[in-house]
Parts: structure tokens; C-alpha cells; sequence
């Protein structure tokens, strides 16, 4: 099979699922539309394709008919008797080209990652329509994801919608670190070996809502052990968000640690396995990465229950679930007070996630979407 990605070629999403589908001697190839790039397996660039000049973007209508005229030329140069033209990550731009998105291939597969459901404004989800009527499938990662689509747009779509995951490729990571010292672990990062390591978020971004969990931990943070450390990873993201929480972090009285430049895969696996407990608590997600591989490294999560994890939670996953962010003021010093029976209570949890995130779990299933495609 040869196949065609549209997708971000930085994503580990995007290079697990390459590396695992080339190990089951599939041709992949990727296009990044932000890059105008193309890629070969080995994530080597092919060809790069001129930027529509940045004035059109200023010009209304007239700018955007030039700009989409421009990228069609560019869409239609990579037609290369693909079998399968995969979209990962929908734009609204897409909807404008979808009869040129499905000529790529003898299939069209459009897969919605969560956020670009969510977080797409009515007009958009009304354009992308176009692109949903020529797929031949649209997968989710989630059942919830899938039904508050077909609430959207109606059960019209119900028969071309499909249940299909990813792996994450850094639990192989975090498994083979796994066989270091626990005290090692912390030493490397410069931390007491019999510290409690509680995790907050896992990049520079509002979403997080650091602040709002600074304002609910400083007051209480004499309340907490000494031994108690939170680790801010603020290694991606947003600069200027970046340069305004560090300071609010470190005048917060929480004896805290932040990690603000680039950490290498082994590092970030380390990082998993050091944490004791990681709060997630952001405004949205469909399924937070970091917050799958902190289970999977051992670590107690504690988020909150306005997030759509309820597929996680039917699979028997046990999280620490809370109503509100000002709940954490409470919560926290319990858990760390019965830090060993919350784990033993949740020990289960690694081999759930195990069973659903391992790429080797989820690849056939994508392997056999596609040879019923073709």
C-alpha cells in the first residue's frame, strides 16, 4: 500500500504511526501543510513548495480566493497514484479542496484528533461539511468524540464513522527507563530522593490554567510536607505565556521546579516516572498525551471531570476526578497524606493503558481500515 499523510510531520503521533506502518511494509508519505512539505518515511524533506504571500492573508475575500487558488496548485502537484489520502487534524481550508484531497488517492480517510472539533466556531464546522460528504471514512479516537459529532451534524455521517487509535510512542521510552533506580531518577533531576513529586500541566499554555491551580496551592502550601516539590514543565508553547507564569510561580511560596527548555524524549520519559502525582485540569482536551504516559509511568492523576475522559473511565481507569480547580485546596493534601494507598488502589492502570495506547495494540486495526479501502 502507498500512502499519502496530511498531517503535522513533528507530531510523535504522526512519527509512531510512520515508523509502525513502514514496520508492516506500508509506503508512507507525509505532506505538513503548514511546512508546504513533503516527506518520505524516514521524515526526509522531498519537496518544498513556495508560501502564498503573507499580504494576501490582509487583503479580504479576494486574498483568500488567490491564496486557496495557490494551494490548489500546490494540493494537486502531489497527486501520485496514492491508494489512500489520510487527513490527520482537520482545517477549515481543507473544505475548499475536498474533491482535491480525494483525487490524491483511491480513498479518503479524515481523522478528527478532538480539537478541531471543539474548538471550531459554527461557521467552520458548517464549511467543513463539504470535506466530510467526500471522505469515505471520518475516525475518532473516542466514542464521546464520535457522538458529539454525529449530535452536530446528524446521523447522516453515522455509517461512514469508525473508533481508531493511536499509540503513543513514548511508553516504549518510559518502559525501558523504567529499570533505573527510582532514587537515580530523582538525582538526575536534582531532586531529594525521598521527595514527593507532584507534576502541574505539561506545557506553556492558558489551557493549563496555572495560575488559577498557584492561587489554590500557595496559600495551603505550609499545609503540605517539606519533601513536596512541584515540577512545572513549561518546555513548549507560548513564549509570551511563558515569561509571565514563571514569575507568578516562583512568588508563589510553592517549593517548585520549572523546566523551560527542551527536554529530549529520555529526559521527558524520566520526568514520567519521578512524578508522584500530575494535575491535569485544563479548560479543554480530548486526551491529553502527557497525561496517558504519566499513568503509564505510575503516577496518580488527578483532573478534572468536565473533561471528556469517559472512555478512559468505561475502560476501567481510575483517575482522581474533581469538580472544580478550588477542590484541589482539599484534595491534594489528602492524597499525599495516603499517597502508597491511592497507587495500591490504582495499580491497575498501567496495564489499561498499556492495552489500549501501545502502537502495537492499535496499528493492525489501522492496516485493516486500509486494505478495506482499497
Amino acid at each position: 500500500m502507498k500512502i499519502l499523510f496530511l498531517a503535522d510531520v513533528q507530531s510523535i503521533y504522526t512519527r509512531g504511526f510512520v515508523d509502525h506502518l513502514v514496520k508492516n511494509n506500508v509506503l508512507v508519505f507525509i505532506f505538513d501543510p503548514e511546512k508546504l512539505t513533503l516527506f518520505d518515511s524516514s521524515l526526509q524533506p522531498i519537496q518544498t513548495f513556495s508560501r502564498p504571500s503573507p499580504i494576501l492573508d490582509r487583503i479580504p475575500r479576494i486574498g483568500y480566493l488567490l491564496k486557496m487558488t495557490r494551494l490548489r496548485r500546490v494540493y494537486r502537484c502531489l497527486n501520485d497514484d496514492y491508494d489512500i489520502c489520510h487527513v490527520h487534524y482537520v482545517v477549515p481550508f481543507y473544505s475548499d479542496m475536498a474533491k482535491i484531497l480525494h483525487g490524491l488517492g483511491d480513498a479518503l480517510i479524515v481523522s478528527i484528533w478532538g480539537s478541531d472539533f471543539y474548538k471550531r466556531s459554527t461557521r467552520d464546522r458548517f464549511r467543513l461539511i463539504r470535506l466530510f460528504d467526500e471522505a469515505d471514512i471520518i475516525t475518532f479516537c473516542d466514542e464521546t468524540t464520535r457522538r458529539n459529532f454525529l449530535e452536530f451534524y446528524g446521523d447522516c455521517y453515522d455509517k461512514k464513522t469508525g473508533i481508531y487509535d493511536y499509540g503513543l510512542a513514548p511508553l516504549n521510552q518510559i518502559e525501558r527507563e523504567r529499570a533505573r533506580d527510582p532514587g537515580w531518577l530523582k538525582e538526575y533531576f536534582g531532586l531529594d530522593s525521598e521527595a514527593y513529586v507532584v507534576t502541574v500541566g505539561s506545557g506553556a499554555s492558558a489551557n493549563h490554567n496555572h495560575q488559577r491551580i498557584i492561587d489554590v496551592l500557595g496559600p495551603i502550601h505550609h499545609r503540605l510536607s517539606p519533601q513536596v516539590i512541584f515540577l512545572f514543565p513549561l518546555t513548549y508553547g507560548n513564549e509570551d505565556y511563558k515569561k509571565r507564569i514563571i514569575p507568578l510561580i516562583k512568588q508563589s511560596g510553592l517549593k517548585a521546579k520549572i523546566f523551560s527548555d527542551y527536554l529530549s524524549e529520555t529526559d521527558v520519559a524520566r520526568l514520567r516516572l519521578v512524578t508522584d502525582i500530575q494535575i491535569t485540569m485544563q479548560d479543554t482536551d480530548q486526551m491529553s498525551g502527557a497525561m496517558l504516559e504519566h499513568i503509564f509511568a505510575g503516577s496518580l492523576v488527578i483532573t478534572g471531570d468536565w473533561l471528556p475522559y469517559q472512555t478512559l473511565l468505561e475502560k476501567g481507569l481510575d483517575l482522581i476526578r474533581l469538580s472544580s480547580i478550588e477542590d484541589l485546596g482539599v484534595c491534594l493534601p489528602e492524597v499525599i497524606d495516603s499517597l502508597a494507598c491511592f497507587k495500591d488502589a490504582r495499580s491497575k492502570n498501567r496495564a489499561i493503558i498499556q492495552k489500549l495506547y501501545s502502537w502495537e495494540s492499535n496499528i493492525l486495526n489501522w492496516i485493516d481500515l486500509y486494505k478495506s479501502l482499497i
